[in-house]
């Protein structure tokens, strides 16, 4: 009897952040977990995520801060969603999307879950812990 082999699907994240220290903070704490890819603007982040939808393999996650130069992160996610909507793609099959931000307003945590449908919000500096604990959530890691 031969025995088939098992696929592993690892999860893609996109990292987007315009501090490039935050990038390979958050690329260290994901990459033993999910192949990642880093971007520093809005709008190389969002033609990423429009062409890995198109050959077929969608970020699972999208961590994304909020606060950039040019196309910021709520202007980007707004894109991304848009492009998820052009391909059909269904509110359970959308990415993941977790925040980043130093910006720890009330009002702009509500925001982003209601408008953007975001996953989690976390507050800069962030640990590998928190990291840990919301791919737990999202079970990519026991």
């Amino acid at each position: 009897m031969q025995e088939l082999a098992h696929v592993v699907h690892r999860p893609r994240v996109l990292i987007v952040d315009d501090d490039i220290l935050s990038c390979k903070q958050l690329e260290k704490y994901f990459s033993p977990h999910a192949a990642c890819d880093v971007r520093t603007d809005g709008r190389s982040a969002v033609e990423a995520f429009a062409q890995a939808l198109a050959e077929g393999s969608p970020y699972g996650i999208v961590c994304i801060e909020i606060v950039m130069p040019g196309l910021d992160g709520s202007q980007s996610l707004e894109l991304m969603r848009a492009i998820e909507d052009e391909y059909g793609v269904e509110e359970m099959d959308r990415s993941r999307v977790i925040i980043t931000t130093g910006k720890n307003d009330p009002k702009s945590i509500f925001q982003a879950f209601f408008d953007q449908h975001v996953f989690a919000y976390l507050v800069k500096p962030i640990k590998k812990q928190t990291i840990e604990t919301e791919l737990k959530k999202l079970r990519l890691v026991e």
